[in-house]
Formats: C-alpha cells, structure tokens, sequence
C-alpha cells in the first residue's frame, strides 16, 4: 500500500528525533510537564480515550510568566490505510477540510465552535472542562479527547499545543507541546503508537495550520451556533458568532 507506507515514513522521521546526533534535530520549548494517559478502546473498537495535561512551570524556561490562563489548541493528522485516503475531518464535520494543510494538519475543532482552542466555547471567556478544563501557573491543563468513528485500520496523529491563553505579559505564547497517537486493525483493535513531547518541526506544521486556520476556515464560517444550542452541558449560554475567531500570532515563549 503506497499511502500506508507513505504515513510510516512520516512516523520514522518523526522518531528520528530520538536518535543521537540527529541532524538539525531540536526539542521544542517545554516550560512545564506534561501527564498523559491513553485508552484503547475506551468506547469499544476503534476508539481511543485520551487524558492529556500540562502544568505550566515558568522557571523551567528561566522565565517569570503569570498565565492566569493557558489551554489546549489541538492539531491531528487521520489517515485510512485500508482506503489510502487522509481523512480531512476528524470529527466528520462538514467544512472540516476547510482546516487542512497541504500536509493534511488541521485545527481539530467542531464547525460550530468559533474558538480554535480545544473546548474553548463561543463566548471566548469560558473552558468546557468536559473538553479542556483550563490551567494557570503550577495549575494543569487537561484536555480529554475520546476520537474514533473512522473505521477500521485508522492511523491517528495528535500534537497538543498549550498556549498562554490569557497574560499581561506572556499571552499568545507556546508553553509546550505533547505528540500523541493510535492505530486500529482490520478488526478494530486499538493500539497506542508514539507518544513523546513536541519538537521544532512538529511545531512548524502547528503554525501552518494555524495559517490556514486564518486564511480558510475563518473567511467561509459564518453563523457559528454551538452544537446547534443555546445553553451548553455547563449551563453557560452560547454565544452565537458571525464567524469564527482568528488566532493570533503564536510564539515559543
């Protein structure tokens, strides 16, 4: 299988940082710890629970940061090795191709969520802890993910992006990243596939979908009605957006 193999190569690249005297290899900037657990199959076949939380320690970077709040910007990859085709919408939404690379990145967030941040619901002000329960200095984040859905034979890629959501001094900075990802067979079965914390690349095709983010799915969203209601599982009101919410620029800090 052409596509299959080409998702392999992609994965040994990736683990190519771990080898010694890797060239131009370099470990991104981790200013905190990151906790992860992963369920196979935490739903039945071809599904993977996913617990993933950072806290955010600004002296790991030498650095005097007050975050009063950071959160989770997830990006995934979602290949189909039995159908050799890249699956351009995680959670089957309908303009979720409007989110992907050329490399087939995209911002994972649902059509009618206007934020990019991962649980971050319309009104922009309030986390949903069902999805990311927001942190602050030497208080976690946590995202919690269940994907599946896409069949059998799935190779699934996530990189969890946490990002000083709100600062007078460190706001839009990257605090750390966290790679993570699974893979079903032909009969369902889940298994764990590499998990270890971000590096410079994997932030780079980050920041392309951010781009595209911006460039595509922003200009054609409009209408933006959380889940189709008006009052979320937390009892928040939605906020209905005209269209969804740009990024800004985002930095290492």
């Amino acid at each position: 299988m052409p596509g299959r193999s080409l998702v392999v190569a992609g994965l040994l690249a990736a683990l190519a940082i771990l080898l010694p005297g890797c060239p131009g290899c370099q470990t991104a900037t981790e200013c905190g710890s990151w906790s992860f657990t992963g369920n196979p199959g935490a739903q039945g076949p071809n599904t993977y629970g996913v617990n993933d939380g950072f806290t955010f320690t600004p002296a790991n970077c030498n650095n005097s940061c007050n975050c009063s709040v950071d959160g989770i910007i997830q990006m995934v990859m979602v290949y189909d090795a039995a159908n050799e085709t890249w699956l351009e919408s995680a959670n089957g939404e309908l303009y979720g191709s409007s989110r992907a690379t050329a490399d087939h990145w995209m911002i994972d967030q649902f059509d009618s969520w206007g934020n990019a941040y991962y649980g971050l619901e319309n009104d922009g002000v309030t986390f949903d802890a069902a999805f990311n329960n927001a942190g602050s200095n030497g208080v976690v984040s946590t995202l919690n993910d269940l994907p599946g859905g896409q069949g059998s034979n799935i190779f699934f890629y996530a990189l969890d992006v946490d990002v000083c959501y709100n600062s007078k001094t460190c706001q839009n900075s990257i605090l750390g990243s966290y790679f993570w990802s699974w893979h079903s067979d032909n009969s369902g079965t889940v298994s764990s596939f590499v998990n270890l914390k971000g590096w410079t690349s994997i932030e780079a095709e980050f920041q392309k979908a951010v781009t595209v983010w911006n460039t595509n799915w922003v200009p054609i969203s409009k209408t933006l009605v959380q889940n189709n209601m008006l009052v979320m599982s937390d009892g928040v009101s939605s906020t209905i957006l005209n269209q969804a919410v740009a990024l800004p620029t985002l930095t290492d800090l």
